[in-house]
This record gives structure tokens, sequence and C-alpha cells, in this order.
């Protein structure tokens, strides 16, 4: 797993982490949802859920990263 991470950081680090059209409207597409969802839940009177701990916003992060926090989160469960 680490000789994968090494080399998908080294691709990320060469081209650069580049945010396609399709990349931003999907965020922004999550973005809206989740604010929907929290109006809702503050109109029915639902709590909203547990933070678990995981990241939701991962933009700015390269997939090293994102597996990196996967791991340690790992390993803090146990």
């Amino acid at each position: 797993m680490r000789a994968i991470s090494r080399r998908i950081g080294r691709l990320e680090s060469s081209f650069g982490a580049i945010e396609t059209e399709d990349m931003r409207r999907l965020r922004e597409r999550l973005e809206a949802a989740r604010r929907r969802m929290r109006a809702w839940r503050a109109l029915e009177g639902i709590p909203e859920p547990v933070d678990s701990g995981v990241r939701k916003d991962l933009s700015g992060q390269t997939l090293t990263e994102i597996l990196r926090g996967g791991r340690e989160r790992m390993r803090q469960r146990d």
C-alpha cells in the first residue's frame, strides 16, 4: 500500500491537483445537498448526526493524504 501511495503522490505532484469543471459542479451539488439536509433536519427537529471523525470536505487534499488519513483513523480505532 505504501508503494502505491508513493507512486500516486509522485504522479499528483508532477501533474498537480487540477480541479476540472465536472469536479467543481459535483462539489457544488454536494454542498447544496448538505445545506438542504441541514435545513430539513432543523425544520423537523432532528439533531445533526454525530461526527465520526471522517473529514467531510476533502477538497484540497491529495489522494495520498486521504489514504493516510484513513489509515490513521483505523489505527486510532484499534
